[in-house]
């Protein structure tokens, strides 16, 4: 409000000022075309053949009358003489020592409590020796125009109160017409707590440049609704997933100390306890792992990884456990095949794929990591010709925790886990992951890795990473 008020006033008192200069101004110019017309007149008279010196005693009389005196004094040879109005001001400005014949000079001069604006001319007398020359002398009385500028500068003083008045009555009806959204958008946030995220800010009403604000500001509360509900989600998930191998230790506890045991029987008991326990240590680290990577704590080690040979590493590990199953787990890729990752990672990446195909495969199934090259990386493709996943889940499946058959655990204790931490891995990365699915028909997932070199160059030896 202090800035409209002020820049109104600053506008008010800028053209107050350039007004009146414009009024001094003009009015100057109105009294030097008075001064000059009569000057002209003058000059004249004195350009006759004849000069008559009662002409000139007339015409250096006659503007007496009224507040705008016109004096006039006019000094020539001594044919000629000295002519002046009654009452001329006795000191006159002196002219320019360069101001030639036919040559004129404006000026002002104060003479005790008058004003006067004034006009020396130089004037050619015809008739007399060559280089002849007489002086005209013209001052108006120009007191009356101080007193009109007197008065505008009083009425403009006047204007600049009103104007003040009146800017601070308006500043403050429209600043505070113009924050009244806010206020509204300041109550409505105000409102928005845990219990109350679904709200939002109607922008009907609104000013123009509001609307984004508000429609900015409801699509934040969407984001804090879906995330304060993925945190529940999350939180009641871990909640459950721990929950089930701490019953499984403590019932375990329970049942070993009700009576005695043989030494074989604790031994179990204890096998049974650490097995849980290496359970909930391994999801913790998982958990652990994907905090980091969502938190920008995570950190690669970038090797030259040769594509073929950590496919082939990957196959063998779970061979064993694929043909127990009868299925078929088969490797295409060319040798010569090369990306810049994180070598542990990435194996552990491919890896929860395979392990969650092996899992979803039945008996007699077949498995195929194949590593084809696309324009500024490479995609892994892990296919099965498992039950497949309907589009509804598809979207969901590299969720922490999430399972398509709904149930919290399954005969391998698999918690859901392995997918999220894939895609985590693939994203830390600068990669994408993807999949295509249809019930009954099989999964296939998509692991795009950037490349940074080029096939067929000799890799760096790897660094040991740990991660788990």
């Amino acid at each position: 409000m202090l800035w409209f008020v002020g820049a109104a006033i600053a506008l008010v008192l800028l053209t107050a000022v350039l007004l009146y200069f414009a009024l001094a101004k003009g009015m100057e110019w109105r009294d030097d075309q008075v001064l000059l017309t009569r000057a002209l007149t003058v000059r004249d008279l004195l350009s006759a053949a004849v000069v008559d010196p009662d002409y000139l005693d007339h015409e250096v009389s006659e503007d007496l009358e009224g507040p705008r005196q016109l004096f006039i004094r006019i000094v020539g040879p001594a044919s000629i003489g000295t002519h002046e109005t009654a009452d001329m001001p006795k000191e006159f400005p002196k002219v320019a020592g360069n101001l030639l014949a036919g040559g004129r000079e404006f000026g002002e001069l104060v003479d005790a409590e008058r004003r006067f604006r004034t006009l020396v001319m130089l004037v050619p007398l015809a008739g007399q020796p060559d280089g002849a020359l007489a002086t005209i002398q013209l001052a108006m009385d120009t007191s009356l125009d101080g007193e009109i500028l007197g008065y505008y500068m009083e009425l403009a003083a006047m204007v600049v109160a009103v104007a003040l008045i009146l800017s601070v009555i308006a500043g403050w009806y429209i600043v505070r017409t113009q924050l009244r959204p806010l206020r509204v958008l300041a109550t409505a946030a105000a409102r928005v707590e845990r219990s109350t995220l679904d709200y939002r800010v109607a922008p009907d009403g609104l000013p123009s440049e509001l609307r984004e604000y508000v429609t900015q500001f409801n699509h934040m509360l969407d984001r804090l609704e879906a995330a304060y509900e993925a945190l529940r989600r999350y939180a009641d998930d871990v909640a459950h997933e721990l929950r089930t191998p701490i019953n499984r230790i403590q019932l375990g506890a329970e049942v070993a100390l009700r009576e005695a045991r043989t030494p074989e029987t604790y031994r179990d008991a204890l096998e049974s306890t650490l097995e849980e326990c290496m359970h909930l240590g391994s999801m913790v680290k998982s958990l652990l792992f994907l905090a980091r990577v969502e938190n920008g704590q995570a950190t690669l080690l970038p090797v030259n990884v040769s594509v073929a040979e950590r496919l082939e590493k990957i196959r063998a590990f779970f061979q064993e456990l694929a043909a127990d199953g009868d299925i078929d787990l088969r490797v295409e890729c060319e040798d010569q095949l090369w990306i810049m990752a994180d070598a542990t990672l990435f194996q552990r990446a491919v890896s929860n794929v395979v392990s969650n195909s092996l899992a979803h495969t039945p008996r007699g199934g077949r498995i195929s990591m194949r590593a084809v090259s696309e324009p500024g990386g490479v995609v892994i493709e892990i296919a099965d010709s498992g039950e497949g996943i309907a589009p509804e889940h598809q979207n969901r499946i590299f969720d922490r925790f999430y399972r398509v058959d709904r149930a919290r655990v399954t005969a391998n204790d698999r918690v859901g886990l392995g997918l999220a931490i894939t895609k985590s891995i693939v994203e830390l990365h600068q990669g994408r992951v993807a999949v295509r699915s249809s019930p009954g028909a099989g999964a296939t997932f998509l692991l795009h890795f950037p490349v940074s070199r080029n096939a067929g160059e000799k890799p760096a030896p790897e660094p040991v990473a740990s991660a788990s």
